[in-house]
């Protein structure tokens, strides 16, 4: 792990979670991912986490990391030089690095894809078919991260319908990885569905690793 220690992303929880999450969080990464030394995880890793969970979960240790974390950011953006206006400036759509007349195709950082593919996302002379897949899936809600496995249910150039363990909130950029393509998606609408959750996410950023007729396939 980096020197520089989030306890958020250690942790693998959103800014704002609650308690419960965190806790949750903290007894999956110790006993289902048997980061726990006794369980055959590594000692430092496991002296971190259990740092991470001793702030978050102390409800005035955690107001004052946060007030240090707001801290720096405000530091950060006030000794932040003023950008070049004749360069032009591109955004990765996950982690939020910002590029400066790049042409690569990928994020340098969390190697999420920079821009759509021109075809066959961009084609409005195209009828787009939903078809059924039955793959495995990785995804991150935040950068760096462990990746979630979930179980991708549909697909087209668009979008995607995937069934996963956790709920994610509607609104929500994550990021997708699979054999097929890589993507940066917004998470449209989640139901639970006994212990699951069904998902139906648009892309925003996708580059399959086949030409047209491969994974996904189109009508013109």
């Amino acid at each position: 792990m980096q020197n520089r220690r989030n306890y958020y992303r250690v942790l693998q929880v959103q800014p704002d979670a609650p308690v419960e999450v965190i806790k949750s969080s903290y007894r999956t990464l110790m006993q289902k991912l048997r980061m726990h030394p006794d369980l055959g995880g590594d000692h430092a890793n496991a002296t971190l986490i259990n740092e991470a969970y001793t702030v978050l979960s102390n409800p005035s240790k955690r107001q004052h990391y946060d007030k240090q974390i707001l801290d720096e950011l405000i530091q950060r953006y006030e000794h932040q030089p003023e950008p070049d206006v004749t360069r032009t400036q591109r955004r990765c759509l996950f982690c939020r690095t910002i590029y400066y007349d790049t042409q690569s195709r990928f994020c340098g950082v969390c190697h999420s894809p920079l821009d759509r593919e021109a075809t066959p996302l961009q084609s409005t002379k195209r009828t787009l078919g939903r078809q059924q897949r039955r793959e495995i899936v990785y995804y991150y809600t935040q950068w760096p991260q462990h990746p979630f496995i979930a179980k991708l249910q549909d697909i087209t150039p668009c979008g995607m319908g995937m069934i996963a363990e956790h709920a994610l909130r509607p609104g929500q950029v994550i990021k997708i990885q699979n054999t097929h393509f890589n993507a940066i998606a917004e998470v449209k609408h989640c139901q639970a569905q006994q212990q699951y959750h069904v998902l139906g996410l648009a892309f925003l950023s996708v580059i399959f690793n086949q030409e047209q007729g491969g994974f996904v396939k189109t009508d013109v």
